[in-house]
């Protein structure tokens, strides 16, 4: 997945994103998305409406975590957080439950975290489950800034990929700030 865009005061707004499929010996073809003003026009060409604050499957785990910085106050056990995404083939709106607190081991030591866990998309079939798009159950540290520190991924009842933190995460430092001059005493 690759995904660019444009960091803004409400958050990120994807301008291209693009998923190809990398196997062993060979690769799948190139989807991409691309976002115009008012329009997303999706890997088949299609253009529709663009959905208010739309993001990408992969920008969407970065905006999660704009959000909870800005209301963490939102992030309480058995409530939701919900946000429109745009996958490859259409617009959706993605819904995770806030299952539980969670502390993780990590090389870090102990974490304490927000286990996310996502709704089937709407119109999402039981039987179409494993050809549709997959979405990760996410444990968020705020600690580190709500990111993601464990992404676990299934695909019907026996394919998975558990991704866990190995290593502290390569945030960038905040910009320098320069000191402006006090005005002098007054006499």
């Amino acid at each position: 997945w690759t995904s660019e865009g444009e960091i803004t005061p409400r958050g990120l707004e994807p301008q291209r994103f693009e998923s190809i499929n990398k196997l062993l010996i060979s690769s799948g073809k190139r989807r991409r998305v691309t976002f115009h003003a008012d329009e997303v026009e999706l890997a088949d060409g299609h253009r529709e409406p663009k959905l208010a604050m739309v993001q990408d499957p992969a920008s969407h785990y970065i905006q999660l975590a704009y959000m909870a910085l800005l209301k963490p106050e939102t992030l309480t056990v058995g409530g939701t957080l919900s946000m429109p995404l745009a996958w490859t083939k259409k617009q959706d709106t993605v819904t995770y439950d806030i299952e539980a607190r969670e502390t993780l081991d990590t090389p870090l030591g102990k974490i304490d975290t927000f286990r996310l866990k996502p709704r089937p998309l709407a119109g999402q079939k039981e039987k179409d489950k494993e050809k549709e798009e997959v979405l990760a159950e996410i444990w968020i540290a705020p600690s580190l800034q709500y990111l993601p520190i464990r992404m676990l991924l299934r695909q019907g009842k026996a394919n998975y990929v558990d991704m866990k933190m190995d290593k502290m995460p390569q945030q960038a430092a905040a910009p320098a700030t320069r000191a402006l001059p006090l005005p002098p005493p007054e006499k």
